[in-house]
């Protein structure tokens, strides 16, 4: 039978035969991306792990997996380092860029927003003494002069 004598039932069950095929590659390559990605997330967790039960010599072998596993290297950590102070001392650091950071946001929201920066509690420092949006006002009211100015200006000309 030709491709001219077709039906058109023949056609659809063809096509939805490669709609199928489509979806299992499609399904079929987003799997083979997402267990690549996985392993990718996996492996420096586990190259973690494996490091911190290795001993000194085995440090620079290329194995996922020492020959003479070891907690010796915790134990040095908990008893002959300072952990807790290094401990601390990350949790400060990073808490305090946290909340500078969060703060001088909070604060430039609370400042520029409109409804609320013209609160004094709210307004910074320059326009608690400035009063709020006064600059604005300011601008306005030049550029108000100025077209009354120019208005005068033209009338002055046209009288000539």
């Amino acid at each position: 039978m030709s491709s001219i004598s077709e039906s058109p039932q023949t056609w659809d069950v063809a096509h939805s035969h490669s709609g199928k095929i489509r979806q299992i590659l499609l399904r079929t390559f987003l799997f083979i991306l997402l267990a690549t990605l996985s392993i990718l997330a996996i492996v420096p967790l586990l190259w973690m792990v494996s490091g911190a039960i290795r001993i000194p010599k085995e440090t620079y072998v290329l194995k996922l997996w020492p020959d003479h596993p070891t907690f010796y290297n915790f134990r040095y950590v908990f008893t002959e380092v300072p952990f807790s102070r290094y401990m601390f001392n990350s949790f400060f650091v990073s808490m305090t860029v946290t909340i500078l950071g969060f703060g001088f946001m909070g604060w430039y929201i609370l400042r520029d927003a409109r409804g609320v920066s013209r609160e004094p509690e709210f307004a910074g420092p320059r326009l608690r003494e400035d009063g709020p949006h006064k600059h604005k006002k300011q601008a306005k009211a030049r550029a108000r002069k100025k077209t009354h100015a120019q208005k005068a200006a033209r009338k002055a000309h046209r009288k000539r």
